[in-house]
Order: structure tokens, then sequence, then C-alpha cells
């Protein structure tokens, strides 16, 4: 429609109403192509929406991944060491016993010795008065 006036004020010889004419009809054109564009915009716009969440989602689990192998490390490295230290004071406590229970023995030894020093001093005095 547009080209149509264009020719017609070209050819009457009134070229500023001609350049009005293609001015308008270029942006006629550029708004019909904005508006043939829009869904392919949207749809790009859709794309790389989804491409950008998908790598959030992606980076995500992998911290979340990553998180979760230095929990059970710490984990495992918790559980050692406690194993260690129960160990140890079972150890511990069973070298407590036995020294106890020794102690405990010799101490009786000592008591029993206790009761017979008094005989055996006797014995020595005897022994001495015979010679």
């Amino acid at each position: 429609m547009y080209s149509a006036l264009i020719d017609y004020f070209e050819q009457m010889g009134d070229y500023k109403k001609a350049l009005e004419y293609s001015k308008l009809e270029k942006a006629t054109q550029g708004k019909i192509d904005k508006q043939r564009d829009a869904p392919a915009l949207l749809e790009a716009d859709k794309k790389f929406y989804l491409v950008q969440m998908d790598n959030q989602a992606r980076a995500f689990r992998a911290d979340v991944l990553f998180v979760f192998i230095i929990g059970a490390s710490a984990f495992c490295i918790l559980l050692v060491f406690f194993l260690f230290v129960w160990r140890r004071h079972r150890k511990d406590q069973a070298e407590i016993q036995f020294y106890g229970d020794k102690y405990n023995e010799l101490r009786q030894v000592l008591y029993d010795k206790t009761d017979e020093y008094p005989k055996i001093e006797e014995e020595i005095k005897a022994m001495l008065e015979e010679d």
C-alpha cells in the first residue's frame, strides 16, 4: 500500500511526501517484523532461562554432593577416633584393674608379714638368749 503511494508521489515530483511514506513504510514493516519475531524471542528467552536454571540446579547438586562427601568423611574420621579412644580406654581400665589387684595382693602379703613380725622377733630373742 505504501509503495504505491511512494511511486505516485515520486511520479508527481513530490519527493517530500514520497520520503514520508517511505519512512512510514519502514516503520510499519519494522513493527510487523517485531510482531512476527515476538514468539521466537519469547521461546529463545524461555530456553535461555531454562538453561540458566538447569546450570544452577547442576551447581547446587554439585555443592550438595561436596558437602555430603565432606560430612561423611568427617563422620568416618570421628568414628575411627572414638573407636581408638574407646579401645584405649578399655585397655587402660584393664591395666588399672590388673595393678589394683596386684596392689591388693602385695598389701595382703605385707599385712600377713606384719602379723608375723612379733613372732619372728620373739624367735630371734629366744635364739639370742640360748647362745
